[in-house]
């Protein structure tokens, strides 16, 4: 497996590269029936850190097999490159939740975790595990990979990969970002079942934004950055939406008093 080595002061690459990677993804999901919904711009977030100007820009969509897929880009610059993506099937669909972070310092890359969370019983993941394996062995052959964390065990599958390269952070986000890639391909190309159980998608559903939501590691970041206020809305309203636990489609298909983005 190749892996590329960058100076620290290659950080904008990383953000060029997660730039591209959250356009790829916007078009997969749009070839697959869904498309983009307006968010509003309250979760739109400008700030400073570490010296440099942060921006957290999320877009959505919705239609199709999907009932809610988020991407949010972290720009900090130098400072930091960051990509959280959620995509949530709906209720009579098959597919599993796909989640995947990249999160980049100035050193390089920090972190890399990515899984898929079966929403429905039995063996529905076909060819997106088959996927997520194949990433799993080729990342295994350089990093010694991460256990599922203890507050996660509701809510991550045992094929979850999860690296944190620690002394090899002189590595970029380039290899993260095409096995995300190739996952979400194969994601959005999965076919689906007819024997979907919905009372069980909507529990499954609800165990993992519930767990996520509970414990997002961003949080107390955020909450430093922009109150705890601004942080408890943005968690569980767009990264983890509690709405979605009973519906397909986000309550802002029609915004009538606020800004949208």
């Amino acid at each position: 497996m190749h892996l590329n080595v960058i100076p620290s002061e290659a950080m904008e690459d990383d953000g060029a590269r997660l730039d591209a990677l959250a356009r790829t993804l916007g078009r997969e999901l749009a070839g697959g029936g869904a498309s983009r919904t307006p968010c509003p711009k309250r979760f739109v977030l400008e700030a400073e850190w570490a010296g440099n100007a942060l921006r957290v820009m999320p877009r959505v969509w919705s239609g199709g097999e999907v009932a809610y897929a988020r991407i949010v880009r972290l720009d900090a610059g130098a400072s930091a490159q960051a990509i959280s993506v959620v995509f949530v099937p709906t209720r009579e669909s098959t597919r599993p939740i796909l989640c995947a972070e990249i999160l980049c310092f100035k050193k390089g890359l920090h972190m890399f975790a990515m899984d898929l969370f079966s929403t429905q019983p039995g063996d529905h993941l076909g060819a997106a595990r088959a996927s997520l394996l194949e990433s799993r062995a080729r990342l295994e052959r350089a990093f010694e990979l991460l256990p599922v964390p203890e507050w996660g065990a509701d809510a991550f599958s045992q094929d979850m990969i999860l690296l944190k390269p620690g002394a090899r952070a002189d590595l970029d986000a380039s290899d993260p970002a095409r096995e995300l890639r190739r996952v979400a391909l194969t994601w959005a190309n999965a076919s689906t079942a007819e024997d979907s159980d919905v009372t069980y998608a909507l529990a499954r559903r609800g165990t993992f934004l519930q767990t996520q939501g509970s414990a997002e590691p961003a949080g107390p970041f955020l909450s430093r950055i922009a109150g705890e206020e601004w942080t408890e809305d943005f968690t569980h309203e767009l990264l983890y939406p509690r709405w979605l636990r009973h519906r397909d489609s986000p309550p802002w298909d029609t915004p009538k008093q606020e800004e949208v983005i």
